[in-house]
This record gives C-alpha cells, structure tokens and sequence, in this order.
C-alpha cells in the first residue's frame, strides 16, 4: 500500500533525519490531539473534577465501576463480595484486567472517581499515539496533517458512545498495533510482536479480543492478496499466524480457560442462532450514521460509525482516484459490502458477538470498520493533491492553484473537536457526582468499625436492594451484577424470591428475617432518605449518622451450621424458606443448631471446627460452584447441592476440622499451559535472532 512512498532505507541520511523527526512529532501530536479535546469537552459537560457531573452512569453506574474498586482490593481468586461468592479472576477478565488500572493502586479511595477520568482521558490519548504509529510507520505516511486521522479514530462515535464501557478501550488502542504487527509478520517474518499484542489483547477483554482474533485472518487475507505473491509465501505465512495465535491464546490460558469455563455455566451459553436471515435497518440509516452531531447508539440502533464526514468522503473518493488499481477497488467494495453486512444481517451480528446477540450496545465491533475506513481515507489524502486551477478575471494572466489539502486537514479537525464537545455534553449519560458519593464517607466510617476483623465473617447489607454495593464498599455482600453470572445462582436467588434484572446477569437482596440469618448477615444499613419497613426482620439499631442507619440481626448464623434431624439433600430453592421456618426456626429444641467456629479465614479457604452429638449435614452459605471442596478432619466430603445451589455434606457425629477450600477450574492446566507456550516464545524468539544474525 502507497508505494510510492520510499522507505526510509532507500533516502539519503540528512532527510532520514528530517522525517524520522517529523514522525517524532506526529506520535506526540497523535497523542496530545484527542487528550486536549477530550479535556475540553469533560470541562464543557462538567466532569469531576471539573465539575459535579461523572461518567458512572448506564452500566458503570452500578457494575463496572464497583468492579473497579473490588478489583483494587481482591487478594484471590473468589470473593464474597456479591451473590454467595463468585470468581474474581474471571470477572476482571471481562470488566478490569486493563493494565491501566493499576494505577488505582496509587490513588487515595476517595479520589477513585476523578482517576478513572483521568485514565479514560488517557486511553483517547494511547489511541491516537497508536494509529499514528501505523500510518506513520506502516503506511509510511509523509503527511504533517497524519495525526488528525488519528484523533478522528480516537474520537470516533464509537469510543464516544461507550465511554462509559470503562473495558472496551483497551482493544481499541491495541487494535492499530495488532495491524502493524501483523504488517511486520507479513513483510518481515517476525511474529513476535504479533504475538505479544495478542496475548496482551486477550487478557486484558476477552470478549472484543474475540473480535480482534475475527479480525486477524481478515487483515492477514487482505495483506496476502493486495499484490500478487507467491503461492509458498502465503502458505508459509499462514501456517506461522496459526500456529502465532495459539502461542498467543497460550500464553493467557490461565485466564482463557477458567474464563471459558465460567462462561459456559452461564444463561447464555443455551442461546441458538437464528433460525431465519434478517436484516435489521435500512441501507440508508447507517448512511446518516456518519454524519456528525448524531445521537449515540446504545439500544438496539444502527451500528456508531462516524469518524468525520470529510474522512468517510475521502475513503468514497478512493473508489474514483486514478492512482487506484481494479485489485484495490475490489477490495475496498468487499470491505464496504462486507461491513454493512457484518452490522446488519442478524447471523453476522451473532457471529461477530461471540455467538451471542448483545444486550443493546449494537455493533460492538464497528471500531474495526473506523480503523480501515480512515486508512483509506488517510491513503487518499496523501496521494492526492487536492488542487484546484481557476483563470483569473484577467485573462493574460496565468492560470492560479489553489490546494485544499490544508483546509481538507482543518475541517476535518474542526468536525470531529465540535462533535466530540457536542456528544459528551448532549448524549453522553452522565451521573449526578454529589449524588453517587453522597454515602461514601459515612460508609468508611462504618465499615471501619462493623466491618468483620480477622478470622470473622458475616455479611452486611442495605435495606434498600441495589446491585454490586459489597464491590463497592468493600463488604461481604449479596447484591450482585455481572455478565458471568452463573444459570444457577441467577435461577436460586430468583426461586428465592430476590430481585433479578437482565436474565443471568444481577440480583438484587431483599431482606428477610430468615434468609438474613442463613446468610449469615449481621448489619443492615438503612438509607435515612429512603426508609423502608424493618418490623419483622428482629433488628436492632446501632448507629445512626446523617444519612444512614446501621441496624444488627442479633440472629445471625456463621458461614456454616449442622440442624439436627434435617436432610437438606434433594430440596429446591422453592423449598427453601417453608423448610427452614418449619423447623429450627419454630423449634429450635428438637432442632438444635450446631455452629461451625471458624479459626482461619481466606475468602478461598476457610477452617473451622464443629462438634455434633449425632449425625448431620453441614449447610453453607457458600455457592456451590465448580472448585469448591470441603475437608472433614483431613479427609475430602462428598458434597451435594442443597435448595439447588448451597454447598453443603454430610458429616458423622463427632468433632470435626472443617476445611473449606477453592481452586479456580481450569487455572493450574491453563498455567501449565501458559508456561509451555512461554518457553515456545523465548526458542522461538531466539530462532529469530539466529536468523537475523546469520543474514547479516
């Protein structure tokens, strides 16, 4: 592509210099352009802490950005932060395995908020610098005006409308580099970096990685076939990206596996494909999709996709450009077609979504087609010179150019700084930002005092239901709200009789005098706002502040206990509550409650001890999920399922060391697995450079 530009090779040292420097700069204007705009559209739509507004709306308002903060606290692999437990090292592989998150670790907790805008201001920044890199580098672009094609993809409709999917970003600043790395492999033979950004892609969002590895074969496929090579060269290069990706998928597989597994426990692992082809909209709405000032996406819209009218004007001009061969425009009419398709018919749609329709949020993978359509437009831009020759009213004067490259270059700039203002003060959802900390500092004091110390465990939770507040706050908690919510803990809480949203994604906990108790929830927190009924939940108030109330349950059980006399082996969730109110609860004499004393806790291994005069069954409140195992004096239990989904064994009378313990499935073969590929990286790294040294 572009060849007439030189390499750099093949020009004299002084002007290898001078346009090594000029790239220099382009990189630091790729980066700076979308951070200085996006700065000023934050300062125009008041964002902390510029003003009282915050991006902790839509989803992040009560999952993505509790997930955050859980995430900066977790010291293991399950937490009791939400529901009866869940894996935390699967949930951060789709919402916070970003490694830009880990400067959260250096942020006082109060300033966690204004942090993540800063970090989302930088991330616009990384994806200018990134694809600024690839044309510079890659499409060897000479143009001093490069670096607006890069703020036109760093402020696209789509980075713009899922500002709030804090998770997403990453991909899109890793998008440019897998293309030029790919280049590399193509050009060079080197997959190394391939490799590298791959993996690193993979880890960080499983799920928009997915597309990236959709995304892959189709770039390799374009930088095949855009020249006539040798058929030995494409099958060389083909078998090496094979085998590269699963290098690349190996090194991350002590994440990819356990996330894989956790998945398929999911609600949605059950959705079939379509049975019928549907298009979605008319051809002509995603037209007006690249004109500015649109409103976003975010339900079940056509795809976002504008990047600058004067861009996509520009990449429809490549389809007339003289300098253009019939090999070029066949592949830019395959890209556009297949594009439209890939939006619109609703088989693509599953496919492209990892064989899943999304909850709302369409076309998630529309940041691929912006990427392509800009180096088209970009290509256009630099091999045209955009002159225009008028004759003067004097007509014995020579005739006069005027060229528009320049003002092509600042509309350009102009439309997509105005817009990016326009949609963050108009479209974007913003949270009010004294409204969505107003509990914060009432809520450390509390947990500072009433929070379980040392070898405790209870839970706590507010009277009013709302979701992921243990992320939150950084209690044991029962609220929870994720996309790798398991089919069964979804379908316990909701035969319970507990709010649900969104199927297989959120509960939401209704206290209840006697699921308080089995759940071993000690304190209740009443917003003082917002009262609710609390007669016959038995609690007791300890505190109260300006705008919450800490209330006890004085009845609260340990995380595990033995009722003598009840089998709990072959109970549903429906059962649940008329089983146990029929029975300690009414009288607790004939049926005594034997409590587990725990002497060491870990979210992911627990001991304790228990004395039973006669033969019982250890019921936890612990979700019996894969990787769960209990140990009786040394010895593996059998465990069962109680009322569907609470672990729980059968135990002889006696006394017992109870050990509770948790290994993620999937993790030590996923390790394994990674190591092994580690050491195919370093031999094949080292193969590499004996290459290199051998040619030269």
């Amino acid at each position: 592509m572009l060849q007439n530009r030189p390499a750099l090779d093949n020009i004299d040292p002084e002007n290898q210099f001078r346009l090594r420097a000029e790239a220099k700069w382009q990189l630091l204007y790729g980066f700076l352009t979308p951070i200085l705009v996006m700065l000023i559209a934050f300062i125009a739509a008041g964002l902390a802490p510029f003003g009282n507004r915050n991006l902790m709306a839509m989803d992040a308002y009560a999952q993505y950005f509790p997930m955050l903060r859980e995430y900066v606290r977790a010291g293991s692999d399950w937490s009791f932060a939400g529901a009866l437990g869940f894996n935390q090292l699967t949930q951060s592989a789709y919402y916070t395995n970003s490694p830009l998150w880990l400067l959260l670790h250096l942020v006082p907790l109060k300033f966690t908020i204004e942090a993540v805008h800063f970090i989302i201001l930088f991330r616009f920044g990384l994806a200018g610098l990134s694809f600024t890199y690839f044309i510079v580098r890659y499409y060897k672009s000479r143009s001093k005006f490069a670096f607006i094609f890069a703020a036109a993809y760093a402020l696209s409709a789509y980075t713009l409308a899922f500002i709030n999917q804090f998770m997403w970003m990453d991909l899109v600043v890793l998008l440019p580099l897998l293309a030029a790395s790919l280049w590399r492999s193509w050009e060079k033979d080197q997959f190394i970096p391939y490799i590298l950004v791959l993996a690193t892609a993979l880890y960080t969002n499983f799920y928009l990685a997915y597309m990236l590895c959709l995304f892959a074969p189709l770039w390799s496929i374009h930088l095949m076939f855009r020249q006539k090579e040798a058929t030995r060269k494409r099958w060389r290069y083909l078998i090496k990206f094979a085998f590269a990706s699963l290098i690349a998928s190996g090194l991350v597989a002590f994440v990819l596996i356990p996330t894989f597994l956790s998945l398929r426990n999911t609600l949605a692992v059950g959705l079939s494909p379509p049975d019928t082809l549907k298009l979605y909209h008319p051809i002509r709405n995603y037209l007006l999709r690249f004109l500015p000032f649109q409103k976003i996406s975010l339900a079940f819209e056509e795809a976002n996709l504008y990047c600058g009218l004067t861009a996509f004007l520009l990449a429809v001009f490549y389809l007339f450009s003289r300098q253009r061969t019939a090999r070029e425009r066949w592949i830019f009419s395959l890209f556009i077609i297949g594009s439209y398709f890939s939006f619109n018919l609703n088989f693509l749609d599953y496919l492209w979504h990892g064989l899943h329709f999304p909850n709302q949020l369409p076309a998630r993978q529309s940041f691929l087609f912006i990427f392509v359509l800009l180096i088209y437009a970009c290509k256009v831009y630099d091999t045209n010179n955009f002159t225009i020759r008028f004759q003067a009213l004097d007509l014995h004067k020579p005739r006069k150019s005027l060229n528009l490259k320049t003002w092509i270059a600042i509309v350009l700039l102009l439309e997509i700084l105005v817009n990016a203002a326009f949609t963050l003060t108009t479209y974007t959802w913003k949270a009010d930002h004294g409204d969505y900390i107003q509990y914060e500092a009432e809520m450390h004091d509390l947990l500072e005092t009433y929070a379980p110390q040392g070898n405790e465990f209870y839970r706590i939770e507010f009277l009013q239901p709302a979701h992921n507040q243990g992320l939150r706050y950084g209690y044991n908690g029962l609220g929870y709200y994720s996309s790798l919510m398991s089919k069964k803990c979804y379908q316990f809480f909701q035969n319970i009789g507990m709010e649900v949203y969104a199927r297989n994604v959120s509960t939401n906990y209704v206290p209840d005098a006697l699921l308080n108790d089995v759940f071993a929830v000690r304190y209740l927190i009443q917003k003082n706002d917002a009262p609710v009924e609390i007669e016959k939940l038995n609690l007791i108030k300890v505190k109260e502040l300006e705008k919450l109330t800490l209330y006890e349950n004085p009845g609260f059980l340990p995380l595990g206990f033995a009722i003598s006399g009840m089998d709990f082996q072959g109970t549903n969730a429906t059962q649940m509550k008329a089983r146990l109110e029929a029975s300690f609860r009414a009288d607790p004499q004939s049926n005594p409650v034997h409590l587990l004393t725990l002497t060491e806790y870990r979210p992911d291994r627990i001991k304790g001890h228990l004395s039973l005069p006669q033969d019982a069954q250890l019921l936890t409140s612990i979700g019996a999920e894969k990787g769960w195992k209990i140990l009786v004096d040394g010895v593996n239990a059998e465990t069962f399922q109680a009322f569907d989904y609470l672990l729980a064994a059968s135990l002889k009378a006696g006394d017992h060391d109870i050990e509770l313990l948790y290994t993620t499935p999937g993790k030590i073969a996923g390790s394994c697995i990674s190591i092994s590929c580690l050491l195919l990286l370093f031999a094949w790294a080292w193969i590499d450079r004996y290459k290199h040294r051998k040619k030269a």
